[in-house]
């Protein structure tokens, strides 16, 4: 039986090319019926990645979803979220609640600047606060 691992890594690999083949879906992680672009977790309510696409048709980047749902939808963003990774396309984690409230539909977003992750290791020194007595 297909895990829902290897759903997301092939939805990764496949999502946005021309005749895509995907796994059969199983009943907690599915591909949209309507949007073949889009991966859910239990059905169509909540999505866990789309693939943006140029305006070529070419795959461009990763729309990931940033809201929790429950332990195991937590589990399906993990599942997703390092094949999606592994494709080398650029990904943008953003709540797609945020975006319903701004009524922001997925596919008018564009990037504008995208950069590479970076992490920085600041150190903080403490110094003894000094008071003066009157």
């Amino acid at each position: 039986m297909t895990t829902c691992s290897e759903i997301a890594r092939r939805f990764a690999q496949e999502a946005g090319k021309p005749a895509p083949r995907f796994l059969r879906p199983r009943a907690n992680v599915l591909i949209h019926p309507y949007d073949d672009r889009a991966l859910c977790s239990y059905g169509t309510h909540f999505t866990l990645a789309k693939i943006m696409l140029a305006p070529d048709g070419d795959r461009s980047w990763w729309l990931l979803n940033g809201d929790t749902y429950s332990v195991s939808t937590t589990r399906h963003q993990g599942y997703i979220r390092d094949p999606c990774q592994r494709t080398g396309l650029p990904m943008l984690t953003v709540p797609f609640s945020v975006l319903a409230e701004a009524g922001i539909d997925h596919d008018s977003i564009m990037p504008v600047d995208v950069n590479a992750d970076q992490y920085v290791t600041h150190t903080t020194t403490r110094t003894a606060a000094t008071t003066s007595g009157i």
